[in-house]
């Protein structure tokens, strides 16, 4: 599942579905969540309707690592909205695959 900075999720007005989601990030700290619903997303052209993505505080630390990176620090890429893009990543090249 995608992650979107509470932030951002105010600024693009997501829908909250009531529902508290807590998960194990990659640093190892459990992240409570909102889960809410996007109304559109789009990854690498590919146009997902009403994704799911949590909604949280993304941590200082993580946005200067992805600012560091040349990411953007508001939302995470979930393996998930990727697999529903039909896209998985390469870790030889650093890029998706469809």
């Amino acid at each position: 599942m995608s992650l979107v900075d509470r932030l951002l999720a105010e600024r693009i007005a997501v829908q909250y579905t009531g529902r508290e989601i807590n998960f194990l990030s990659v640093s190892g700290h459990t992240v409570k969540a909102l889960e809410a619903l996007v109304p559109e997303l789009e990854v690498e052209g590919e146009v997902l309707k009403h994704e799911a993505v949590a909604v949280a505080e993304i941590p200082k630390n993580v946005k200067e690592t992805l600012r560091k990176s040349e990411l953007d620090d508001n939302m995470i890429v979930g393996i998930l909205t990727l697999e529903r893009a039909n896209m998985v990543p390469d870790a030889t090249t650093g890029t998706l695959k469809r």
